[in-house]
């Protein structure tokens, strides 16, 4: 269970770091990162990409249409989002990771030209412009009286707000009392194992926060493995 929970945990992260992979030297316009786009090869096409090689012409793959385009937009390099790794690579293809590949081009291109002319290819399953991601506006977090943290079974000021966790029918009138995942029964059975690992897909967490500063996860494996060596052969060096 702990390993198949784990190894969803690391598709999950893999997912989000397509979202961030191959963005060196970012240069948007109107929230598009030039120089550089995504595309998802047909699983039919993926065993040409093999030959992929670098020449002075650019790049080649094989694949005849493909690399017309990408010498019409002086593609420079054609690189795997995720990279080849022996111990995850049959859940990468059985989820399709290994088909997507970030391609870079003439910056002088329009991205959503590129991606057009990209997607017209039968060997291209999907091509998207890489699009560019922020930071909502911070604010300062608000001080809770001691009255508004009783009777709660955790000193979370805003958990008394989380129905769906106990639905005592007081949130807004139309509430329906016990509609709710009933957690604060289970809480008094189990709250939490340092066994299981979860995976929070949100606008990001604060590590250095009292509550999770200790209960992060760490890849051990990585920490105290050698420098320069991929040493949980995920397929990323450190």
């Amino acid at each position: 269970m702990k390993r198949r929970l784990l190894m969803k945990i690391h598709l999950v992260v893999i997912l989000m770091t397509m979202m961030v992979a191959g963005l060196n030297a970012q240069q948007y316009v109107d929230g598009k990162l030039k120089g550089k786009i995504r595309v998802k090869i047909q699983t039919s096409s993926l065993k040409s990409l093999s030959k992929l090689k670098s020449t002075k012409n650019g790049v080649e793959t094989g694949i005849v249409g493909f690399d017309a385009v990408s010498k019409n937009v002086a593609a420079t390099s054609i690189k795997r989002i995720i990279p080849y790794s022996p111990k995850f690579e049959d859940k990468y293809r059985k989820h399709g990771l290994d088909q997507w590949y970030v391609v870079d081009y003439d910056m002088s291109y329009d991205p959503q030209q590129v991606v057009n002319e990209y997607a017209k290819l039968d060997e291209v399953a999907y091509a998207e412009v890489i699009r560019e991601v922020s930071v909502g506006d911070a604010r300062p977090a608000k001080t809770y009286s001691s009255s508004e943290l009783n009777n709660m079974p955790f000193d979370d000021p805003r958990l008394g707000k989380q129905w769906h966790y106990n639905n005592d029918g007081t949130v807004r009138d139309d509430a329906v009392a016990g509609a709710d995942i009933n957690l604060f029964e289970a809480w008094k059975v189990q709250t939490g194992s340092s066994d299981v690992v979860v995976a929070i897909i949100d606008g990001g967490i604060d590590i250095l926060h009292e509550d999770l500063k200790d209960a992060v996860w760490v890849n051990e494996t990585e920490l105290n493995g050698e420098n320069g060596v991929d040493d949980d052969e995920n397929g990323y060096i450190d």
